[in-house]
């Protein structure tokens, strides 16, 4: 799908794994009407939850460096998922099913990529924050991958080539937890010799940041509209705007619906708890702003 954008129009784009801890069949149901209403691409959450042939994971295809008891976790949060999923609704099943791998928009001159985790997989994590060179050793080293180079990180050269593969300017992802921003100086696949831009936006329903209370989603407009006051971090390129913008959901609300649905001793409460009461402690902003790395 490539869309041509009228002049002040606005498309909202849920790009996949917008399901997850809501496996109680009313939010279930809720959920995927509201987002029926919107643009979507498939997460692999998508994807696993309604497939009559799924091997009972997550499909999240994490690295090697991820533990096996997140991985055992993330499966088990999505088989009680799935439980839901293919006793819903056939209209929600089957879009759900039919959802696309990606989609792809016209913004001014520029061709912006919409996809879930990377141009190869849709539970790809080359766009992964800790796979982006030049590598932050710092995560790298908490995430217990600071030695593996090379195999898991993902090179200028390498992005070069998935906007020339895509004909893209801006890939937008998601699916790999943690955000970030980076351009990449005349690599753009559509605007030849323009800079190319991808960007993460981590969760838009989980906090991100340490000490945060709040998720982020990634606005690209255009530049004539100006910098948004709420920016985190953003960048111009060319005719674009591009920055991520703070999504401030009711935080103590949001905590006391995931631990019913998620008490202490669940999967996703021992996963995930922390991260949406208080932050992600070993991330901070400057991190994901790699736009003059």
């Amino acid at each position: 799908l490539d869309s041509e954008a009228s002049a002040g129009s606005k498309t909202a784009v849920f790009n996949g794994d917008f399901n997850f801890f809501n496996w109680p069949e009313e939010e279930f149901e809720a959920l995927n009407r509201g987002v029926m209403r919107y643009v979507a691409t498939a997460g692999n959450v998508e994807v696993e939850s309604v497939d009559p042939d799924s091997d009972g994971s997550c499909g999240c295809a994490y690295p090697s460096y991820v533990p096996d008891a997140v991985v055992d976790r993330s499966n088990a949060i999505v088989g009680r998922l799935r439980q839901t999923a293919q006793a819903a609704d056939p209209d929600i099943q089957a879009w759900l099913a039919a959802l696309p791998r990606f989609q792809s928009f016209r913004i001014e001159n520029q061709r912006v990529t919409v996809i879930h985790g990377d141009p190869e997989s849709l539970a790809g994590w080359k766009f992964s924050v800790e796979a982006m060179e030049p590598v932050d050793n710092d995560l790298r080293s908490h995430f217990g991958c600071a030695s593996d180079l090379g195999s898991s990180t993902t090179s200028a050269s390498q992005v070069a080539d998935f906007f020339h593969g895509a004909a893209t300017d801006v890939f937008a992802c998601t699916h790999t937890c943690l955000p970030f921003a980076q351009v990449f100086p005349g690599a753009a696949g559509f605007t030849l010799g323009g800079d190319g831009v991808v960007v993460n936006n981590g969760s838009a329903g989980m906090p991100n940041f340490r000490g945060s209370s709040h998720g982020l989603i990634t606005r690209i407009a255009s530049a004539s509209l100006g910098v948004p006051e709420d920016s985190a971090y953003g960048i111009t390129v060319g005719d674009l705007r591009i920055d991520a913008i703070p999504v401030h959901y009711d935080h103590e609300a949001w905590v006391a619906r995931f631990l019913r649905n998620w008490p202490q001793g669940s999967p996703a409460h021992e996963s995930y708890f922390t991260r949406i009461a208080s932050g992600v402690s070993f991330f901070h902003v400057h991190q994901a702003d790699r736009l003059k790395a």
